[in-house]
């Protein structure tokens, strides 16, 4: 936020874990999850809708969207546009 002009937007990308084939593998939507084809794991959290909105708030921004969008493997991804409150 403190590197951003006042008129700035800022875009996130977060995976849509609540809605994945994968969340049923968390507990209480934190887990460590095989990442692509890999035996590799990596730690995950499924971010809900109120805990976006509250770190956004909590970090100075302003959602003015957010929308889920779907890839060609069924999976999503939630898209957030944002911008400082002024």
């Amino acid at each position: 936020n403190r590197v951003l002009k006042p008129d700035a937007k800022f875009i996130c990308t977060l995976w849509d874990l609540e809605n994945s084939k994968s969340y049923p593998l968390l507990q209480n939507g934190d887990g460590l999850l095989p990442f692509r084809a890999h035996k590799d794991v990596r730690y995950v959290h499924a971010y809900t809708k109120q805990e976006i909105e509250k770190y956004f708030n909590e970090s100075g921004f302003e959602i003015l969207s957010m929308q889920n969008i779907k890839r060609e493997s069924g999976e999503g991804n939630i898209v957030i546009v944002s911008q400082r409150h002024v």
